[in-house]
């Protein structure tokens, strides 16, 4: 009998509205920053108010809305959290490398072109799509579906997913994130960090460079040096180890024919789950100490890293669910990059799905970004598996 309710549910999922309403979504501007998220918001609740669900548009400030959108059933059961983001990265200086017009949502070789249509407008249509289906579709479930699309992922979450924990708007028995998880289950994500390095030196007439302190050869010397930073930390069974990329912005210098007094330098670290930001600031001192290396250290961001017990009942549906649709046990993985899960996992306290979704982090923030339609709509099927069998009211 759960099957017979899986199944409907499974069946009720449109592959075509699937792409209508991924290309309606990546057709939409939410480039973060601005982060500006106002005209996403209005056209998800545009679809799902229709279909009973109630929805509420959270605004967080500057642009940065979400939405919530419950739908209970008749019978009362768990509630299942849904999750995706709505912002995106910038398309920026890469426009012109583009075959494919960012905001066109074209299909080309069966493929959906756009920015955010990896990451993750598409993977949210799949998860809308799935909720709508299931409401609709007159399984017997119960409980209560909780959709969120939310803003500001992409810089940490603060303004998404934290605001909504931060104002009890989640409340719930479970979590599914639908991020791309390389054909497996992610239960764990590293968390990102960047910090922010400054040198000084002495400024000076560059005919004489003597005559000065050159601050950018000293920022130099520290990054080359930070090739071998140790950082403490146990590695992780799904993650490994931290990792460190070296001068992702690097800032130094007025005029050409001046010796620069001052350099900035950013570090993006993806530290494991039992690292602290207060320790890994101290590591990076010693390591600049040790050195001799005068280097002032300033943390810009902490997103936490966080994980999921594979004992949990959404990772036995989730799985079983992706089993069903791709016909062999999805092996159970982490994330490298970050996602808003350990908002929910950390702030929340739920058992959170970090990542399910088609593709892998290869493929996001590149140029012409695009998501496999087919993938997509399996993927989709998959969503729609998954809230069934965690809402059912017939015993197994």
């Amino acid at each position: 009998m759960v099957q017979t309710v899986v199944d409907q549910a499974r069946d009720s999922v449109d592959g075509d509205e699937v792409v209508r309403v991924a290309q309606r979504l990546v057709r939409i501007p939410s480039e973060n920053p601005s982060g500006d998220t106002r005209e996403v918001c209005a056209a998800i609740v545009d679809e799902l108010a229709p279909a009973g669900f109630k929805t509420e548009i959270f605004e967080a400030g500057d642009g940065h809305d979400s939405v919530i959108a419950t739908y209970d059933f008749p019978t009362p059961g768990p509630t299942l959290i849904l999750n995706g983001h709505i912002d995106v990265v910038p398309v920026g200086d890469t426009a012109g490398q583009w075959q494919h017009d960012p905001v066109g949502g074209e299909i080309d070789g069966g493929r959906l072109y756009g920015r955010g249509a990896m990451d993750m407008k598409g993977q949210v249509a799949g998860l809308l799509v799935a909720a709508r289906s299931v409401a609709q579709c007159g399984a017997a479930l119960g409980g209560r579906i909780v959709f969120t699309a939310v803003a500001d992922e992409e810089q940490g979450g603060k303004r998404g997913a934290g605001a909504l924990i931060e104002a009890g708007k989640i409340d719930g028995d479970a979590v599914l994130v639908v991020e791309a998880s390389s054909g497996g289950v992610t239960l764990a994500h590293r968390g990102m960090s960047f910090f922010e390095l400054t040198t000084h030196g002495r400024s000076a007439h560059a005919s004489v460079p003597e005559n000065g302190v050159n601050a950018v050869l000293i920022m130099a010397e520290a990054l080359l040096s930070l090739r071998s930073v140790q950082m403490r930390h146990t590695p992780h069974p799904l993650l490994g180890s931290p990792s460190v990329a070296i001068g992702t912005i690097i800032e130094g210098g007025r005029k050409a024919n001046v010796i620069p007094d001052t350099c900035k330098a950013s570090l993006d670290i993806r530290h494991v789950p039992g690292m602290n930001r207060d320790e890994v600031l101290e590591d990076l001192r010693e390591h600049f100490r040790a050195a001799d290396l005068p280097v002032d250290i300033e943390s810009i961001l902490w997103a936490e890293s966080g994980e999921t017990s594979p004992d949990e009942e959404i990772v036995r549906v989730t799985m079983e669910a992706h089993e069903r649709e791709f016909g062999e046990v999805p092996v159970l993985r982490g994330e490298r990059a970050a996602t808003d899960g350990w908002w929910f996992t950390n702030r929340a306290e739920l058992p959170t799905i970090m990542a399910l979704g088609p593709g892998t982090v290869k493929e996001v923030h590149i140029v012409d970004e695009s998501i496999d339609v087919g993938e997509l709509q399996r993927y989709s099927r998959v969503y729609a598996d998954v809230i069934a069998r965690f809402l059912t009211t017939v015993s197994v």
